[in-house]
This record gives C-alpha cells, sequence and structure tokens, in this order.
C-alpha cells in the first residue's frame, strides 16, 4: 500500500516484542515521525489477566468455585 505522506493516514497493526506490526504491507520513508495511539480498551486491563497459574482445566476450576459458594446450601 502506498502511502500519501502529505496527509494523515491511521494504520492498524499490532505490537510483537515493542515493534510495531502493520496488518497491511505498507511502505513509510525511513525516518519518518509516527504517533501510536494506543486503543482505550488495551490499557484499561487490571494487570491481573494471566498471572495466575493453574494447571486444572478451566470447568474445574469453575466446578470447585460453585462448589465452595453454595457449600452449606443443600436443601435439608
Amino acid at each position: 500500500m502506498d502511502i500519501n505522506t502529505t496527509q494523515e493516514v491511521s494504520i492498524s497493526g499490532y505490537v510483537r516484542n515493542n515493534v510495531v506490526i502493520f496488518d497491511d504491507k505498507i511502505q513509510l520513508p525511513d525516518g519518518i515521525k509516527v504517533n501510536v495511539i494506543v486503543p482505550r480498551r488495551a490499557t484499561n486491563s487490571s494487570g491481573l489477566c494471566g498471572i495466575w497459574k493453574d494447571d486444572r482445566p478451566v470447568a474445574e476450576i469453575v466446578n470447585n468455585i460453585i462448589a465452595s459458594r453454595t457449600m452449606g446450601r443443600e436443601s435439608q
């Protein structure tokens, strides 16, 4: 894709190893200044996602949570 650098252009991509990879094959002149805007949804994370290490299947974890929250509520 040829980019006209006299106009503002929005280009989508992703980051891998701290390098921006464009979704489309794009030629930009070496040394051109760019601005990167990170979408809000990418920055609203609590930072907790992915830090809990547990090798059990998700279904087992969910069943354990449900069981612990309903313990003692069995009908008599």
